[in-house]
């Protein structure tokens, strides 16, 4: 199997349920995972940025992510984020994480002590695969790490031994299609992040996407990346106009963003209504746009 055949699809950021003291809600992981399995979602991203990584005690941030290589029990791929802020912790928690039984993990490049240069981006995941060995997703999220992986930059990356698969989370169209054209003959799959460009991107000939909302809507995920495959254009733009239009209703509400799925997903009797950070709650005019929006996408509930 190819790397752009095994990861693939529409792969949920799933988020971590958590009780009112921050320790790991275990049977709502349990209820959350199923759901996007059986709705036919195609691979699982733990501790991603949606996951709150940054947020949770060490304990919760390594229980949740050996609960979750235990629930999946290789029904689908799993992809584990080893987001630190440096190299020496990465490399540390990589390890960690391989002994949980999983070999796949997403890095960014260092933050707080900034990469003061592109190269030293790419002496970063040059480390971590040589030290470690694990299969690397390659994260490229600015708004979160502070700079970007430039698209000339990841054209050295992707030559590292174990780069396999490249989430490129920016709203930068410009340089999402110089990756696309670039890994179109390489065996490294191009994951979009985020709700906004998911549907062009697959169009354009991307594997997939990585999001929050496809937590409590992964049915309308999953449906646009079959309309999208099967290139029926009005189809996926209709599906990806009511996915960017759940996106602002759910976590463009000016508060924590997390607040707004963590909302749908308890209104879904999945989870509680919690998050790990000191993020304030959105409002109940808010609450009731976001009700507003779950009638009106009922029908992929």
């Amino acid at each position: 199997m190819t790397n752009k055949e095994y990861w693939k699809g529409i792969i949920p950021a799933l988020i971590t349920p958590v009780n009112k003291d921050g320790s790991l809600d275990l049977e709502s992981l349990e209820k959350i995972i199923e759901n996007i399995i059986s709705s036919g979602c195609h691979g699982l991203f733990v501790t991603g940025s949606s996951g709150e990584p940054t947020n949770l005690s060490s304990k919760t941030r390594r229980e949740v992510i050996s609960q979750a290589i235990r629930i999946v029990n290789g029904r689908l791929p799993v992809c584990v984020g080893t987001i630190s802020p440096g190299t020496e912790q990465t490399i540390e928690l990589v390890k960690e994480v391989q002994n949980m039984g999983c070999n796949f993990i997403c890095s960014t490049p260092n933050f707080y002590m900034l990469n003061e240069r592109q190269e030293d981006i790419i002496h970063h995941f040059e480390k971590v695969s040589d030290r470690t060995g694990v299969k690397i997703m390659v994260y490229n999220n600015d708004a979160t790490v502070g700079q970007t992986i430039k698209a000339e930059t990841f054209y050295k990356i992707a030559e590292i031994n174990n780069v396999i698969a490249y989430k490129d989370t920016r709203p930068d169209w410009e340089n999402h299609l110089k990756a696309l054209a670039f890994l179109r003959d390489k065996d490294i799959s191009l994951i979009s992040g985020g709700e906004y460009i998911l549907g062009p991107s697959i169009l354009m000939g991307s594997q997939g996407n990585i999001a929050a909302a496809s937590n409590v809507f992964p049915k309308l995920f999953v449906a646009l990346y079959h309309a999208a495959k099967a290139q029926d254009i009005p189809l996926t733009l209709d599906l990806n106009y009511k996915i960017a239009r759940l996106n602002d209703v759910a976590t463009r509400t000016g508060n924590g963003w997390l607040w707004g799925i963590k909302y749908i997903a308890h209104r879904f009797g999945l989870c509680q209504y919690t998050v790990a950070g000191n993020f304030t709650p959105i409002t109940k005019e808010q609450e009731k746009a976001i009700d507003a929006m779950i009638e009106e996408l009922a029908e992929y509930r």
